[in-house]
């Protein structure tokens, strides 16, 4: 009989405010199809189980496709199959996803995340944020900090982590 409940140790901040350092998550293994955009899972990652929102999902070539990313991170993980879905986070630190507050805390960073990768990707990722980055690092040189100010721009309560 396989376990349909599992307890982990949140560690990391990539998912902060919602989930701080220490706090308690309690997965649900559940069937590949009742994944919906915006819940909180936990995958195999190179060495670790990470857990991260749910942005996108598709279906190609028969199987199952995943594009994770963090709340407080600006890059995403990509786009991870089903073969490494490890289960739903259905609470958090004893308080359940479904809860009031935390249902609507969890849409609300949902959507910012949605929003911030697509203001990412055209900003850094697209051919025209590519060409304006190559333009801008010709004159001025290279500035890594500016992808470090638009982090902070678009979560600005990443500065209260720090």
């Amino acid at each position: 009989m396989t376990q349909t409940k599992q307890n982990l140790l949140g560690i990391g901040s990539s998912l902060w405010p919602l989930v701080k350092n220490g706090f308690e998550l309690t997965l649900r293994k559940v069937d590949i199809a009742k994944y919906r955009c915006g819940d909180l899972a936990v995958f195999d990652g190179k060495h670790i189980q990470v857990c991260h929102r749910v942005l996108k999902i598709k279906d190609e070539r028969g199987l199952r496709w995943f594009f994770m990313k963090g709340d407080g991170k600006l890059q995403a993980d990509g786009w991870i199959p089903a073969y490494r879905m490890q289960g739903r986070v259905e609470w958090i630190n004893g308080t359940s996803l479904q809860r009031f507050p935390l249902k609507q805390l969890s849409l609300l960073f949902y959507w910012h995340s949605r929003f911030q990768w697509a203001c990412y990707e055209a900003l850094f990722l697209s051919r025209w944020g590519v060409r304006a980055r190559d333009v801008r690092e010709s004159v001025a040189g290279p500035r890594p900090v500016f992808s470090g100010m638009f982090g902070f721009i678009f979560s600005p309560w990443t500065l209260l982590n720090r």
